[in-house]
């Protein structure tokens, strides 16, 4: 997969999808632009997010400008959006900029 080193979250592609789904049961996908001022703001809690569930849950920044094809398999409309998957199949949606705590009592219940 490729790593950004300017994030903890791993960047994906189309081709790197799919992999990122099979590798974690609990998978979040953050759903961005870079011209987007609230997908930046949001970009501090997911990389600590990222660093805090290394091997528990992936962490995954797509970049909807850049893989249209996964935005509109994800119906993403708005962003940020974080998509909350356990076993490839979506659980929660989050849309705009949320806290910490809000973000991590998805993803602890999605790992019980």
């Amino acid at each position: 997969m490729n790593i950004d080193t300017t994030t903890k979250a791993t960047i994906i592609k189309d081709s790197n999808v799919t992999s990122l789904l099979d590798q974690h049961a609990v998978v979040l996908l953050d759903f961005w632009a870079p011209w987007c001022p609230p997908c930046k703001a949001i970009t501090p809690t997911i990389d600590l997010l990222a660093s805090e569930y290394p091997k528990g849950v992936g962490v995954g920044k797509v970049d909807i400008d850049q893989n249209k094809s996964i935005a509109e398999k994800y119906r993403i409309t708005s962003i940020p959006t974080l998509v909350f998957l356990k076993n490839s199949e979506e659980k929660e949606r989050l849309v705009g900029v949320h806290s910490m705590e809000a973000i991590k009592k998805i993803l602890n219940s999605l790992l019980q």
